[in-house]
């Protein structure tokens, strides 16, 4: 559904960005493509990419001035992720874009807005949720716990460094040309989601909602770069070599002060180049996927973004195996407990077993898995370990001297980089043991 949703977002979003701009299709598709989470955000569930679709609908039909089913789509996009509230200011300066007066379009947009507030409130209702316990206060802890090192990389995986370049160009046209309402209606989404999430944005799909504007920029910046370079043979083909450089082709390295972040999680490149393994960073370039760059949600890459398709199939296809493994290793054992150490811990975890048969019940502490007579348990919030990379270690340690003064012997099926480094290391001290490939055992004392 999130693939087929994106698909469709890709296309509204290249219709509302020819309605603002008037550019050529093909060059404001060209400008979507360079925004790699445009694709990305369609190769994994998740609920930003419906919001983000029913909120471009609803601007869809704001330009077409059908104001009640505009309301109706920004009711419901919120019922997905709340937060995508942040951008609906946008509403006032495309109907002062449009043709309404300032004034109008205020009070066209706050009566809107309280029938929007309205219609969530009762949505939420009938659903039985409260954003304001669960998702804001969420938010709230997480403002608390993010580096600034983790925001700026979901930052730059949004926008890479082309639009990091395009993106100014585009701001700096609609000034030179005094264009200030439509600067308003590229400007004021950006900003309220940086602000937003400038402390807690740690995946890249935290700045897909103002997606359509940055489209619109990078598109106008395409625009003039074309025109200014078209009759200059040598910037022509420089700009081209470039951008096929940085969409084709892979760069990676090894950092030696994050031991952890390695090539756990990297699959082979489409062709290899150079690959020289005599230094500590052993440099590898090719053909496909570039150097990987890991965001709370997702994986991106640095460079080599045309493959990022190519680089997520061969990933998943890789995960299914190990997930396989898991359970042909594990199936004659019964009545398993596993610690959960992160959200994708944990539901790897679960989805082994369900894809062979397993249900699934769930609350806030545990996840339960039964067959026939067989019960599989997993561990959740007690025990996950939150901080940063560098910490990880003691409170790996800590709560691992924890966990065997238990009652459970405890099974942990672990896929993420950091955490496979720190038990690799637990296991030469002792506490841990690896039983296969991902797999490691805590026993508790009380079991001889």
């Amino acid at each position: 559904m999130t693939a087929i949703a994106a698909m469709i977002n890709i296309i509204l979003c290249i219709e509302l960005v020819y309605k603002l701009t008037k550019i050529n299709r093909l060059l404001i598709l060209f400008a979507t493509f360079l925004l790699p989470e445009s694709v990305a955000i369609g190769m994994y569930p998740n609920t930003a990419i419906f919001a983000i679709l029913f909120v471009v609908i609803a601007l869809h039909l704001l330009l077409k001035k059908k104001f009640i089913l505009s309301t109706l789509f920004l009711i419901i996009a919120p019922t997905f992720r709340i937060d995508v509230v942040m951008i609906y200011p946008v509403v006032m300066f495309i109907l002062w874009w449009r043709g309404y007066s300032f004034w109008k379009s205020l009070k066209v947009t706050v009566i809107m807005a309280l029938v929007i507030v309205t219609g969530i409130v009762i949505a939420y209702y009938l659903l039985q949720a409260n954003p304001l316990t669960t998702t804001l206060s969420g938010y709230e802890s997480w403002n608390n716990r993010m580096l600034l090192r983790q925001n700026l990389v979901a930052v730059y995986t949004y926008y890479t460094i082309c639009n990091l370049i395009l993106v100014p160009i585009g701001i700096y046209l609609l000034v030179k040309n005094k264009n200030i309402k439509l600067l308003c209606v590229m400007l004021v989404p950006i900003a309220l989601n940086h602000i937003v999430y400038a402390r807690m944005g740690c995946a890249t799909k935290h700045f897909a909602y103002m997606m359509p504007f940055t489209i619109a920029l990078s598109a106008l910046a395409i625009q003039f770069l074309k025109n200014r370079i078209k009759a200059r043979a040598i910037y022509k083909y420089t700009v081209i070599i470039l951008l096929i450089l940085y969409l084709c082709v892979s760069i990676r390295f090894k950092i030696p002060a994050r031991p952890w972040y390695s090539r756990t999680q990297q699959v082979p490149c489409i062709i290899n180049i150079f690959n020289e393994e005599h230094t500590k960073y052993q440099v590898l370039i090719g053909i496909g996927g570039g150097m990987l760059l890991k965001t709370f949600d997702e994986l991106m890459l640095a460079s080599g973004n045309l493959f990022y398709p190519v680089y997520i199939n061969q990933y998943k296809t890789e995960q299914l195996a190990k997930r396989n493994h898991l359970y042909q290793y594990m199936k004659d054992k019964a009545n398993v407990t596993y610690l959960g150490v992160s959200w994708e811990n944990q539901a790897t975890t679960a989805i082994a077993y369900i894809n062979n048969g397993y249900s699934l019940s769930t609350d806030e502490k545990l996840f339960s898995l039964e067959k026939n007579n067989d019960k599989v348990s997993i561990i959740l919030d007690q025990f996950r370990i939150e901080g940063n990379e560098e910490n990880r270690y003691e409170w790996w340690n800590q709560a691992i001297n924890h966990l065997r003064e238990g009652n459970h012997n405890l099974y942990c099926f672990v896929l993420e980089d950091t955490s496979i480094y720190i038990l690799d290391q637990l296991v030469k001290g002792g506490s841990v043991k690896s039983l296969t490939e991902n797999l490691y055992f805590i026993e508790n004392e009380h079991s001889n």
